[in-house]
């Protein structure tokens, strides 16, 4: 069905556009414009089985193109007036329907429907095959979206269109990793990709008897039983065409195709759990980007949520280090496949994923904002990946990067074990040894990693902690140069005083004097 809205208001167009996608019937051509000028343009270019305008921005003279409009394609006016002659002109010049703003939903879907089952208007400079194809899409469209009310009808339909029975499978075709392939290219590049494979598609349909349309980037195929065929073996024919397919299509094209098939219906009405069953299976590209065959039989888990249940969270009791870290990626990869087997949801996938990534990250980065930032960052590229292809080194990533921050971590916990220890004993003579000791790593990798965490050397962290002891006990004033300097850690004054100095620019007895000085003036 082509369809042409003229609309000022950009919130009427979008409630036009949501109404007709909602309505279920396939729609090869939508164009919006705003202005009168722009609609009669449209008008004169093309064809049009339903056309919507807003009759408030037809100008005086503009109303009389619609005397042959109207006997072109189905016309609705809507406006926002409740207007008698307004009403009246329309009805004269041939409008199906007038209606007033705001839009009621279903009068917009009876309007489609009428348009669609009934071929409300025929479609001038059209010969016979353009009109069977128009009655053929209008026909599978109404099966394979429940639009279907009098069984007749489609039963008369069927005979115009010369098909004997009514089909009972519906299969949708799909190129497998499409958006991958079109990625950077144009959309005239992507039109010509999916018009080369719906060309085999279409070829394979007619030498096969199915019945094919092309809704926009998939291909249905409606399958006919045979005469006296049992639901198992119509169930096995169909697998056996998808093969022929999908060999031909990757032979002459180059070109994967996903193909899902729902299950079989014997009666038409329901024919529409067909086609949502297998696009349902849509879903599982996900888990098979090279193409694949599958019917939604053999899924029963597809939407069941309890195998979650049985998915466990690699243990990390230990700490995750780079040497552990190929273990727990394979530990995690075959609980996932668990999941790809059973045919579970993408979305139940990446968030059971997610939810395991936070559980591991959790235990790392204690901090719940700098936890959220970091799962947040990392889990983006994993609930964009199209493929278990592309998510998989995404979670490789997030290990790797975790790793990393706990041993960072790790290393801070080294060094605040450290500090207190120093913090504990500065009074005594303690020694990089004493404190390498306590933290149980060597002397020479314990001063690099004070180094590189602290950005001071040890003997210059425990000398800077010492002084700053020795001013505040020199300030209290009730200790003797010899007292402070025992209570600091050194055992010899004259060493402290040489060591003060050298840290301040005055010895002890100067410094106290000084701050004194200042105190006093205050």
């Amino acid at each position: 069905m082509n369809i042409l809205v003229a609309e000022r208001s950009d919130f009427q167009r979008n409630g036009l556009k949501w109404m007709l996608d909602s309505s279920g019937y396939k729609i090869n051509q939508y164009i919006e414009v705003q202005t009168s000028e722009d609609f009669f343009i449209h008008v004169n270019q093309g064809q049009h089985h339903l056309i919507i305008i807003d009759v408030d921005m037809l100008q005086a003279d503009e109303w009389e193109s619609f005397n042959w409009i109207t006997k072109q394609a189905t016309v609705v006016g809507v406006s926002e007036k409740k207007d008698f002659d307004l009403a009246v002109r329309c009805l004269e010049l041939g409008f199906f329907r007038l209606y007033i703003k705001p839009l009621a939903i279903q009068a917009i879907m009876d309007v489609v429907r009428d348009v669609s089952l009934s071929g409300a208007r025929e479609l001038k400079n059209t010969d016979s095959n353009q009109e069977l194809n128009f009655i053929k899409e209008q026909w599978v469209s109404s099966l394979i979206f429940g639009q279907v009310t009098h069984l007749k009808e489609i039963w008369d339909q069927a005979t115009i269109l010369g098909f004997p029975k009514l089909p009972s499978v519906v299969i949708i075709c799909k190129v497998s990793q499409l958006n991958e392939l079109v990625k950077n290219k144009s959309d005239l590049w992507k039109k010509q990709l999916l018009l080369t494979v719906y060309e085999k598609v279409e070829e394979f349909s007619k030498s096969q008897s199915l019945i094919s349309l092309n809704n926009y980037d998939e291909f249905v195929l409606l399958y006919i039983p045979k005469k006296g065929e049992q639901k198992q073996n119509i169930i096995d024919n169909v697998k056996q065409l998808s093969y022929q397919l999908f060999n031909l299509v990757q032979k002459e094209t180059g070109y994967n195709l996903f193909i899902a098939i729902g299950n079989e219906y014997k009666d038409p009405m329901l024919l529409y759990h067909s086609y949502n069953e297998a696009k349902k299976l849509e879903d599982l590209q996900f888990y098979f980007s090279g193409g694949k065959i599958i019917f939604y039989g053999d899924y029963p888990q597809l939407y069941n949520s309890n195998i979650i249940e049985e998915i466990e969270i690699p243990s990390v009791e230990d700490g995750l280090t780079k040497e552990k870290l190929p273990f727990i990626f394979s530990e995690l990869e075959n609980n996932l496949n668990l999941m790809k087997q059973t045919g579970v949801s993408p979305i139940y996938f990446k968030v059971t994923l997610l939810y395991i990534l936070s559980q591991l990250s959790n235990h790392f980065i204690k901090n719940e904002k700098d936890h959220f930032k970091f799962f947040f960052k990392q889990s983006e590229s994993i609930i964009n990946s199209e493929t278990i292809e592309q998510i998989m080194p995404e979670v490789k990533k997030y290990l790797t990067e975790l790793t990393e921050i706990n041993a960072f971590s790790l290393q801070h916990i080294v060094i605040e074990k450290a500090l207190d220890f120093i913090h504990s004993n500065y009074t005594s003579s303690i020694t990089l040894e004493d404190v390498s000791n306590y933290v149980k790593r060597s002397p020479y990798y314990f001063s690099h990693l004070f180094k590189k965490v602290m950005n001071l050397t040890f003997v210059e962290y425990l000398t800077n902690l010492r002084i700053k002891k020795a001013k505040e006990l020199l300030m209290e004033g009730d200790y003797t140069i010899s007292e402070i300097a025992l209570l600091v850690g050194y055992h010899d004054p004259n060493y402290f005083s040489r060591v003060f100095k050298a840290f301040s620019g005055d010895s002890p007895k100067q410094w106290k004097t000084q701050k004194y000085l200042e105190t006093t003036k205050k």
